[in-house]
């Protein structure tokens, strides 16, 4: 089988355009800087290099674990994210002082697509900068300085209440990291290093605290118009679920139900908790390998990659529950699960026993330890179900 037999020619085109947007800025910055065409057509070569060895590593990674539908959503916001970033980098340099925006560029590309990914992408975009404007040997280090520093804080700009936070620390992250490179450079703080250090402090902080937020509505609206379509009664997995048994179709929309009630009290992504509670019931069937084969057919029906991957932590038998989300749907589903056994004309009592149970079981078993649930978000968890039991 070809490799590259899983890329479309659209997918294949989202790449070449990303290495053409490289040789056009690259032209864009000798035309400015009034530089040495011949460097712009060194690093175009370099570009075929990098994007032809990027794309063998992301279509080799899919093929063997993702499926079609997601390798081609990730191109195109690889495509995006680089032409954006490509976009403000170049920005930066047509101040009267150079300013390395760099700190926020890895970040915001190491958390709106893979973190490898976006690191890769931004060291690049770093060393193109280099070659095309001639920084000299502290300038390039201070440049793959900051791209590591930026990969490295990445993971606390997914956290909305420390954004703000953030954003500041990378500015004056920025502004040190300036000063300092001044400073090993001409031995002293002069007054251009001090104006272009404060510029990239504002530059990072801006693009983090305004930048980023839209960012991430827009990756947010795709991901829920995903999750809503993979629920509706026509999508094929859906359908194919429906006809395997009515009765338990409806307690798969029931626990999906439940999931996005009980993720509104912990401050989870209710549309992923309601998408993954409706297919979680898929993993229970009479095939051989159970889980494997309610992930295959998730992937073949272009399920979002997220409920897949909780669908594969099914009860912690094959893969630990590694997610919060992946630990509430498991533990709607059981208390489900453990509400149908009982008598019909059972009464409140019975059912709070019944969720205290259940709750009890799980916590002893350890399926959960490495979840990140915490104690707190599981008592409230079970204290609202135990209080909403009589509706349930």
């Amino acid at each position: 089988m070809n490799l590259y037999e899983r890329m479309t020619l659209r997918d294949k085109g989202k790449l070449l355009l990303m290495w053409m947007v490289t040789v056009v800025g690259n032209m864009v910055l000798n035309w400015y800087h009034r530089m040495d065409v011949t460097h712009s057509i060194v690093s175009g070569f370099f570009g075929i290099l990098f994007f032809l060895s990027f794309a063998f590593l992301m279509v080799h990674e899919f093929t063997l674990v993702e499926s079609k539908k997601h390798l081609h959503d990730t191109i195109q916001r690889i495509f995006w994210v680089y032409c954006a970033a490509f976009a403000f980098v170049l920005a930066g340099y047509c101040f009267p002082y150079r300013v390395h925006v760099f700190l926020a560029v890895s970040g915001i590309c190491c958390t709106l697509i893979s973190p490898l990914y976006g690191l890769l992408l931004s060291l690049f975009l770093g060393v193109m900068v280099g070659m095309n404007l001639f920084l000299t040997e502290y300038e390039l280090g201070y440049v793959i300085c900051l791209c590591i520093m930026g990969a490295m804080i990445s993971p606390m700009l997914t956290k909305k209440h420390l954004r703000r936070m953030v954003a500041i620390l990378m500015g004056v992250m920025a502004l040190t990291a300036s000063l300092l490179f001044g400073y090993a450079k001409d031995g002293s703080v002069t007054q251009d290093a001090l104006v272009s250090g404060v510029l990239e402090g504002v530059c990072n902080a801006l693009w983090i605290a305004v930048g980023l937020p839209l960012s991430f509505k827009k990756k947010k609206q795709l991901e829920i118009t995903g999750y809503e379509k993979a629920m509706e009664s026509d999508f094929p997995l859906a359908s194919f679920m429906r006809s395997i048994s009515e009765a338990r179709y409806v307690r798969c929309q029931f626990v999906a139900k439940v999931c996005a009630l009980c993720a509104l009290q912990l401050a989870f992504d209710e549309k992923l908790c309601a998408c993954a509670g409706f297919y979680y019931d898929l993993c229970d069937n009479d095939e051989p390998d159970s889980i494997e084969y309610a992930t295959n057919l998730g992937k073949s029906n272009l399920l979002p990659i997220e409920v897949v991957r909780i669908m594969s932590q099914f009860h912690g038998e094959e893969n630990p529950i590694r997610t919060r989300e992946a630990a509430l749907v498991d533990l709607v589903y059981e208390t489900v699960r453990s509400l149908e056994v009982l008598p019909k004309e059972a009464g409140g009592f019975e059912k709070e026993m019944a969720v205290h149970t259940v709750f009890n079981d799980l916590s002893k078993n350890g399926r959960y330890d490495v979840s990140g649930l915490s104690m707190n978000q599981y008592l409230t968890l079970r204290n609202y179900l135990i209080r909403e039991v009589e509706h349930l």
